[in-house]
């Protein structure tokens, strides 16, 4: 049966309105599995023990103390890697972080036809998504070899990871899914290129490994923190609804003289029906509603920031939520900067009129106006070592470069990792 056959074959024999299941796992199961285990690996100290003892001549009877010591600090050890393995993560599982949900694999189908035939079920399940949420996908292979010593095959399974997306709002199209397929492809030829002759068997499995995710999302009007009213690089709108997004797009595209430029009036509102607003909920997420904006106004581009108030470092407090991919498009008539604002309690968009004033002294000392990018936050001296920076910048994912602080003796820091409930669970697989 030729590719295009067994695709459709297996886009056939799925539902329209089939969905993913949550793939269930027995946490249960699998602590009495390690808790044998343990068990198993305790008896053979045991017997180490006994072993050892015995070889103790009647002379030195007296040391026997000793070895009974060393091996109870053993079995202690033995313990406590195995308590180890029994994470906190299964409880957050259970509340609901984090579900699991499954397509098993089809017998005689290679990894690639296999990806083309489960694409409409995958893309259906991300259109079903009512809100954000990170995604690992994850291709189960197994290969096999044949064993020189003896001629009997050999069997491995091996998990091919993608990397973490954020899907907003079932907003996952085909594109971001073949991009998807391409990675985990180019994953089994690299394995397969350096896997010491093991060949391809069948697909196991494709998983989708889902956790919730929630965004900021602009309120009513909150007073900015001295720190950002004295850079003189913001405008923030006093308004006393959800639609501070709205409100603030329209005063950096229409802007007012004077003290009214904060303020909400009949000209203000004149000016905010000159933009359409369909399909944008308030309060406003940054991704969704800036996507949603830029398709109402092709004629504007629109990038979204972040300063989170409860970091304790300054230079943790900002982020890049959203930079716009129509920058550069000669069609753009105006760019326009926000900043969304959390104390921790609410959220609030304001403008950002000055790049340069709002976030040079992040990145560098040099105290003139700098051409800054929009892409990661860089200051350049002059438009042209702008330019220059872009043709490098623009081939990767919009972010914010962040680089580790010393302390006075030159030491770099330590950090520690201590939000294990967010972990996704991979495979172990342990030899007794």
């Amino acid at each position: 049966m030729r590719h295009d056959e067994l695709v459709e074959a297996l886009s056939a024999s799925i539902p329209e309105d089939d969905t993913l299941i949550p793939n269930k796992v027995s946490f249960t199961s699998l602590r009495r599995l390690l808790e044998k285990a343990e068990e198993s690996v305790q008896s053979r100290v045991e017997d180490l023990e006994d072993w050892v003892q015995s070889k103790i001549p009647e002379s030195i009877n007296k040391k026997k103390h000793v070895v009974t010591q060393k091996f109870d600090r053993l079995k202690k050890k033995v313990g406590q890697v195995f308590r180890s393995i029994f994470p906190k993560k299964y409880k957050s599982y259970r509340k609901g972080y984090y579900k699991n949900y499954r397509i098993k694999g089809r017998a005689g189908v290679d990894q690639r036809t296999f990806l083309d035939g489960i694409k409409p079920r995958v893309l259906n399940f991300f259109h079903q998504q009512k809100k954000s949420i990170k995604v690992d996908q994850i291709l189960r292979m197994q290969f096999s070899r044949e064993n020189i010593k003896d001629g009997t095959n050999e069997f491995a399974v091996k998990d091919l990871h993608t990397y973490m997306m954020e899907v907003y709002a079932g907003n996952y199209n085909s594109e971001d899914y073949e991009k998807v397929k391409e990675n985990l492809l180019e994953q089994v030829d690299t394995f397969l290129e350096n896997g010491s002759q093991w060949i391809f068997d069948s697909v196991e499995s494709y998983d989708i490994n889902v956790a919730k995710f929630s965004r900021f999302k602009g309120r009513s009007y909150v007073k900015l923190p001295d720190v950002l009213r004295n850079k003189k690089a913001f405008l923030n709108i006093k308004n006393y609804d959800n639609k501070c997004f709205a409100k603030s797009i329209t005063e950096a595209i229409f802007p007012r003289n004077g003290k009214v430029a904060n303020r909400d009036n009949a000209e203000f509102a004149r000016n905010m029906l000159k933009l359409k607003w369909d399909g944008i909920e308030f309060p406003a997420d940054p991704v969704v509603a800036s996507k949603k904006f830029e398709s109402n106004n092709p004629e504007y581009a629109l990038n979204v920031y972040g300063y989170d108030d409860t970091e304790k470092e300054e230079s943790d407090k900002y982020s890049i939520q959203r930079v716009s991919k129509k920058i550069g498009d000669p069609k753009v008539k105006k760019i326009v900067n926000l900043l969304l604002y959390s104390n921790g309690k609410v959220s609030h968009y304001v403008v950002i009129t000055n790049m340069s004033l709002a976030f040079r002294s992040l990145v560098t000392k040099y105290e003139h106006a700098s051409a800054m990018c929009y892409r990661c936050m860089k200051a350049c001296k002059s438009i042209e070592a702008l330019e220059e920076h872009l043709e490098l910048c623009n081939e990767y994912e919009a972010c914010r470069i962040v680089m580790p602080e010393v302390d006075e003796d030159g030491n770099p820091p330590y950090y520690e990792f201590k939000n294990f409930h967010k972990q996704l669970m991979v495979p172990i697989v342990g030899f007794f």
